[in-house]
């Protein structure tokens, strides 16, 4: 009697590039090759004859599960002609073609997209083949970057590393969009032609997870939850690294209706100027008798601007708390050492709680009450056991970056969000200004005046990287991204003066379209090297600049910081002389159809 082949009876189909099927190391043949093809007149996907493997990879893909499982009844699928590319659309629709072909118990794909733009949709599918008993094992992308369906929770996504030289050696991974990393070394492999090569990848590491899993299937471990049970106790190692315990307030929970703003400081000023864009009603604006703005109207601090909804500026001693169920609270360490009153602050607050009143806060104020909500980033929030894989973001992303702090940045970020919002397009936001999701983004990063951002190198990189990529998964079409301060310093005399933060912030946002805010005494240089800088290290392309209308103002003895407003002359003079000099259109930050041209050049640059 003829022994049983081990893995007989399990069932595996190999998406791939079809399949060498008289390969002399092959222990047996395949059950069935099928070739897809998608037609484009129909939209639907047709079987053919030839399933030839005219590349080589699906050859070494089934060489190697037929070696460690040859009893296994393996379907190979040809969905690959010359090259090792299909859109995410096509092979989406394969896989829901080779789900419903056969009742398999493993769908090996050692291959993978970075720039999947159905995510939702191949989410979905995967869970549904999972959900029927279908394990699918998928590669991760060669190059390192995440990518699909590897990275879904339903599939078991592999990588691999030289760490681990021998095929039944891997290690299991918790809590991460990896799970497992498998060997990683140079390998003998079959292939079309030559009959071997000498190669390695994720796509063989992928190849032997699933001989493992068709083996425990084999001796009787049935189910999800038990093959990834079996996987981790056969493990080399396990890693079960979790992430620190973060328990802070979410701005959701919040829940805001009527908020009042306190105290009325530059960070502030966003909130009166673009309270149409808020989704809550502002009753009141408050600060302190000593800051002289309290019976001012709020027009006088907005460079004389009017706003449609005029607040008079009142006393914080007068608050009202019948009128508000949120206090949207500013930075108050200045406000503080202004009227003497250290605990200042703390005793607001804690009058505030006592009232049932909610806060958004601007600056941390941890352990007082769940009720207040305050921006915080820390290694709580970085992605846990990425390995360093990151999102290739497939949406569109316009930057706002400057040569300096106070240059009007946010403004102009939320007014072409404004103007987006405005003809229909759905507007997806990550802004550094505390205010920043009071307005709708969905992330703040706010690395500029008290940062409370508390990560470092490469974590900014993963943490950024990862919340633009849940930005761009939502129904937006383009991503506004803002940034703090300077691309690049201007003095080398302190490492404070370099705006490292400021530099990974762009590289991990990586903006294709970018504009420059300046201003008018700008040296010409400096904005030259920072434009430099900015495509370098976006990758993008600077397409305007703003210059923001305030000037220094000169004085008989010098000039010692204090600004006034530049004339309608010397805001066109600088408009020539930066468009000549630097070769791009060049707006005045206020100026209606100034900024209206601006919005077209961005629309006009995504469209070609």
């Amino acid at each position: 009697m003829q022994k049983e082949l081990k893995g007989a009876g399990v069932k595996i189909a190999i998406l791939d590039s079809g399949i060498k099927s008289d390969h002399p190391s092959f222990v047996t043949k395949p059950y069935k090759g099928v070739f897809l093809e998608y037609n484009e007149n129909t939209g639907e996907v047709e079987i053919c004859k030839d399933c030839t493997d005219k590349i080589g990879h699906g050859t070494a893909v089934y060489g190697i599960i037929n070696r460690i499982v040859p009893g296994a009844k393996i379907t190979v699928f040809k969905i690959f002609t010359d090259e090792l590319e299909l859109d995410s659309d096509t092979f989406t629709l394969f896989l829901e073609h080779v789900s419903k072909y056969d009742n398999f118990d493993i769908i090996n794909l050692s291959l993978g997209t970075t720039l999947c733009e159905n995510v939702a949709e191949l989410n979905r599918l995967c869970e549904e083949i999972s959900d029927r008993g279908t394990m699918i094992v998928s590669a991760f992308d060669n190059g390192g970057a995440v990518s699909f369906p590897a990275a879904l929770e339903s599939v078991i996504g592999v990588d691999s590393s030289l760490d681990f030289k021998t095929i039944r050696a891997y290690q299991y991974v918790e809590n991460g969009i990896v799970d497992i990393v498998g060997k990683g070394t140079f390998q003998r492999v079959a292939w079309n032609d030559p009959d071997y090569i000498i190669s390695q990848g994720n796509s063989f590491t992928c190849a032997y997870i699933t001989a493992l899993i068709a083996e425990a299937i084999y001796s009787g471990v049935k189910g999800s939850v038990q093959i990834k049970q079996w996987l981790k106790k056969n493990a080399t190692v396990i890693n079960s690294d979790e992430a620190p315990k973060n328990d802070r307030t979410k701005y959701e929970d919040l829940k805001i209706e009527k908020a009042v703003l306190f105290p009325f400081n530059k960070e502030i000023h966003a909130l009166v100027r673009y309270h149409n864009m808020l989704d809550f009603a502002i009753e009141g604006v408050y600060d302190v008798t000593k800051s002289s703005r309290v019976g001012a109207h709020v027009s006088k601090f907005l460079h004389k601007e009017k706003t449609d909804k005029e607040f008079v500026i009142q006393d914080i001693k007068n608050l009202d708390l019948s009128s508000f169920d949120t206090m949207i609270l500013g930075h108050t360490d200045e406000l503080q050492t202004l009227i003497g009153e250290p605990n200042f602050t703390q005793n607001l607050i804690q009058h505030l709680v006592d009232n049932g009143k909610k806060i958004y806060a601007f600056d941390e104020h941890p352990n007082i009450s769940n009720n207040i909500f305050y921006n915080r980033v820390d290694r709580s929030d970085v992605p846990l056991n990425q390995f360093g894989k990151l999102y290739q973001n497939t949406k569109p992303v316009l930057g706002v970056v400057g040569t300096s702090s106070r240059q009007g940045k946010f403004t102009l970020q939320l007014y072409l969000r404004q103007k987006f919002l405005e003809d229909g397009y759905g507007v997806g936001g990550l802004g550094t200004e505390p205010s920043s999701m009071l307005f709708g983004m969905e992330g703040t990063f706010p690395c500029g005046y008290n940062t409370s951002v508390h990560i470092y190198n490469e974590d900014i990189i993963l943490y950024l990287n990862k919340l633009m990529w849940d930005i761009s998964q939502k129904d937006n079409d383009i991503v506004i991204v803002g940034s703090q301060a300077s691309v690049l310093t201007y003095a080398t005399s302190n490492i404070n003066t370099y705006p490292l933060v400021h530099q990974q912030y762009l590289q991990a946002t990586a903006p294709d379209a970018i504009i420059i805010c300046v201003n008018p005494f700008d040296e010409i240089s400096f904005v030259v090297d920072c434009i430099k800088a900015t495509e370098a290290l976006s990758k993008g392309k600077v397409i305007a600049g703003v210059c923001f209308p305030m000037k220094l103002k000169e004085h008989w003895s010098g000039s010692f910081g204090s600004k006034e407003p530049i004339t309608k002359e010397e805001a066109s003079l600088f408009k020539q002389k930066y468009e000549k000099d630097l070769g791009i259109p060049f707006y005045t930050l206020g100026v209606n159809e100034q900024m209206e041209s601006l919005y077209q050049d961005c629309i006009s640059f995504f469209c070609e």
